[in-house]
């Protein structure tokens, strides 16, 4: 008997915690149709960013309700911010189909909310008040360009032919993604000439001139991150305002190793034009259990098998794009 009521307690206790940490998929549903002035593509975007609106307001209301955010005394306008922050919003769904007369776009979007990962997010963002107000400022001047582009869109739908041509040029202006401007510079792009490969730019992110690649200027910080957040981590950062961030391979991690470069703070061997605060990050190949490591203190690769919890290295996850 009292172990059946120890067997009833643990499951009561057990139950909440494994609902809590569940990812929940949130879709959306929604129609343009189509003006004598819309083109397709401005159809797409004006369904997507309608889409994208509603999900997030529906992400938000669930994470409100579904995590632990009262502890973090968050207003509901700073919810929708963090979260249009840490949520990829995709397109799973899209058909064409008349609706009168009018061509009109049918869009499915889609936002997945792990619990588990936002709570952990948000407690981070909670206590570095430099990413606060970054985050704000972003999503501010992204929400500043939507508006735009819907008011210019709406504009072209009523526009007569001698006003199309002047509200398609101030819609082609709009910037969604902010020009970066180059704040420094650092190493060579070969071993034969001056040219200086890595650029840092001041949202934060660094072109590495030698492959293409961009890389974020800073890892996840001074915490560890297990792989599969590190993955989403990389996957939803929203550094520069471009949403194509992923986990980096090990070759790429390798391509910018250098033993000629030491930090001496972090003891790693990179530009310093990027920070990781550790000697080791995540990669993201996979093989069976095991997951992909890359050593910036010695330019060892090595694999780690997830099942082991004995690990006694403290990866981090530094976002890349481009390539692949």
């Amino acid at each position: 008997m009292l172990r059946k009521a120890f067997l009833l307690l643990l499951m009561l206790i057990l139950i909440p915690c494994i609902s809590h940490a569940k990812t929940e998929i949130i879709f959306v549903d929604h129609k343009y149709v189509m003006g004598d002035n819309d083109s397709k593509t401005d159809a797409r975007r004006m369904c997507f960013l309608e889409a994208k609106r509603k999900v997030l307001e529906k992400a938000g209301t669930y994470i409100e309700s579904h995590t632990q955010v009262k502890n973090y005394r968050l207003t509901k306008d700073e919810i929708n911010s963090y979260a249009a922050a840490l949520l990829k919003v995709e397109t799973v769904k899209e058909e064409w189909k008349f609706v009168g007369e009018n061509m009109a776009v049918f869009l499915t979007v889609k936002a997945e909310v792990d619990s588990s990962y936002i709570e952990k997010q948000l407690a981070k963002i909670k206590k570095d008040a430099s990413v606060q107000k970054k985050i704000k400022e972003q999503q501010a001047q992204i929400r500043e360009l939507e508006r735009k582009f819907i008011d210019l869109q709406k504009q072209l739908r009523t526009a007569d032919a001698s006003k199309t041509l002047t509200l398609r040029k101030q819609r082609a202006e709009i910037d969604w993604v902010s020009e970066p401007k180059a704040i420094d510079r650092d190493g060579r792009v070969t071993a034969y000439d001056n040219g200086t490969r890595f650029t840092a730019y001041d949202n934060g992110t660094v072109k590495d001139t030698k492959t293409g690649l961009v890389w974020a200027s800073k890892a996840n910080g001074w915490e560890g991150i297990n792989w599969k957040d590190a993955k989403r981590y990389c996957e939803n950062y929203p550094g520069g305002g471009y949403t194509d961030w992923r986990m980096p391979t090990q070759d790429e991690l390798a391509g910018i190793y250098d033993p000629g470069k030491k930090n001496w703070l972090h003891g790693n061997y990179v530009t310093a034009l990027i920070e990781i605060e550790s000697w080791w990050c995540w990669a993201s190949e996979t093989r069976g259990s095991e997951v992909a490591v890359f050593g910036f203190r010695n330019g060892h690769r090595f694999w780690y098998d997830q099942s082991n919890s004995n690990i006694d290295i403290d990866p981090r996850a530094l976002p890349v794009r481009g390539g692949n």
